[in-house]
């Protein structure tokens, strides 16, 4: 039986959190750069005419990353999540001079009901609070993404 969250069932005009972290648990970015050149790839994919995804709430943390996202077409987190985890493994991986896997596995994506939404906004929102970080600048509403 697949693992929860891994096989998608994605809706159209629906909310979905998305997140992944790193291969065992280690570290996805690895200087401030890394966060920077995420963060560009993600806008770049965005801005894509075929990807029609809206991210609500984004945070971007030394080894996972979490995503609240306004998915408007089937597919398109699957086109957005596609192009931007290959883009930025390919950028790490010619960086550092790695080969192999960067994440632990295919990213997930749990179905977020609208009676939710703000309890995942705040729970992503308050993610680096609860893990230790005091000014955490890459944590926050989609339009500073």
């Amino acid at each position: 039986m697949p693992a929860i969250n891994r096989v998608k069932y994605y809706q159209p005009n629906s909310y979905f959190h998305i997140y992944n972290r790193g291969n065992n648990k280690e570290e996805i970015f690895f200087s401030e750069q890394d966060y920077e050149v995420f963060r560009a790839i993600t806008r770049r994919v965005l801005q894509e005419e075929y990807c029609e995804v809206i991210v609500d709430t984004f945070c971007l943390m030394p080894n996972h990353f979490h995503f609240l996202v306004y998915q408007v077409t089937t597919r398109a987190i699957e086109i957005l999540m596609r192009k931007t985890m290959t883009r930025y493994v390919m950028y790490i991986n010619k960086k550092y001079g790695r080969v192999g896997r960067l994440f632990q596995d295919i990213y997930k994506a749990a179905y977020v009901p609208p009676a939710k939404v703000a309890k995942t906004r705040q729970y992503i929102l308050d993610n680096p609070i609860n893990a230790g970080f005091s000014d955490w600048k890459h944590v926050g509403r989609g339009y500073k993404l």
